[in-house]
This record gives structure tokens, sequence and C-alpha cells, in this order.
């Protein structure tokens, strides 16, 4: 836990170290040395930076090059536009609703979930439980531990099981804050 800066360092290591007065010049060079060896690895990693983009980069252009016709960067540019245009147009729709525009999970987030693999795991959590019966708080942090989920993904594990219960009423039903499995 050593300072960063030049004049806490000095604090620090006159200290630490019990350099006062005379001693002051090797504290000088105990700093000079740190701050080389610290510009030296800021130049490695920006030039191990430089030659992954560098890298990159040409791989990309050899790509372009191996399209004979160079219809194939037309489309991706076109799949790029039309990208941009869908996310301006669910920003606006968020937005003319009145609300801020940060809406939370985006489109990207909400594809982690599949509902097979969702469905199977309740059906594997309603197993375990006696009368196929629990709370929907519980349900949701049994799967998500089963599914191995992070806790950022609560919220969306919240929509997608209230999903599944509303698209398989012959399986699931909502009774309150309890939800059953039925056979």
């Amino acid at each position: 836990n050593v300072p960063r800066k030049q004049k806490q360092f000095r604090n620090f290591t006159a200290n630490s170290l019990k350099l006062r007065g005379r001693d002051a010049d090797a504290v000088d060079a105990m700093w000079n040395h740190l701050s080389k060896l610290k510009e030296e690895e800021m130049a490695k990693k920006k030039k191990t930076e430089q030659e992954a983009k560098e890298a990159v980069a040409k791989k990309k252009e050899e790509k372009d090059a191996s399209d004979n016709d160079g219809e194939g960067d037309k489309e991706t540019r076109d799949v790029a536009s039309e990208h941009t245009e869908n996310k301006k147009q669910s920003s606006t729709r968020a937005t003319s609703d009145g609300s801020s525009g940060k809406e939370g999970p985006t489109e990207p987030e909400f594809r982690t979930i599949e509902a097979k693999k969702l469905n199977k795991t309740m059906k594997k959590v309603f197993k375990k439980v006696p009368r196929n019966r629990m709370k929907m708080k519980e349900l949701r942090r049994k799967v998500m531990t089963k599914m191995k989920l992070k806790q950022s993904a609560e919220k969306e594990l919240r929509k997608a099981i209230a999903g599944q219960i509303d698209a398989n009423p012959k399986k699931f039903k909502l009774d309150g804050k309890f939800v059953l499995m039925l056979k």
C-alpha cells in the first residue's frame, strides 16, 4: 500500500524507514527509481496496445481483401447501419413514453437467460420441493444459484420467470406470492 504521489511517498518512506535529515537523498533516489520503472511499464503497455490494434486492423484488411467483389463489405455496413437505427428507435421509444431513457437492461442482457433452460431449471427446483409450491422470491433465488447467475441479473430473471409463468399456464400458476407447478 505504497503512495503513488511524490509528496506522500516521501513522507511514507521517511516515517516507515526512519530516514530523516541527511538520508533524504536516499528517499529521492527511491522515488526516481520507482518513477522510471512506472514509465517503462506504461511504455510497454502502450506498445502492446498499439500492436494489438495493428493486428486487428491487419486482419480486417485481409478479410476485406479476400472478398472478391466487395459485396460482403457493403452487407456489413448495411447490418451495422440497421443496428444503429434500431438502437435509435428503441431509445426514442423509451424517451417518448416519458421515462428517462435509462430503462435498465438492454437487449443483449435479455438473451442471456434462455427460455428452455429456465423452464427446465424451474422444473428441477420444483421437484425438490414438497407439494410443488414455493414463494416467488425463493424460486428466483434457487434458480439463480442453479443457473449460476450473478446478482446483477436478478431483475432480468424476475421478468423471465414471470414470462415463463404467463407463457405456460398449464405448467405454472401464480397464486399471490406463491408459484405452483401443475402436473
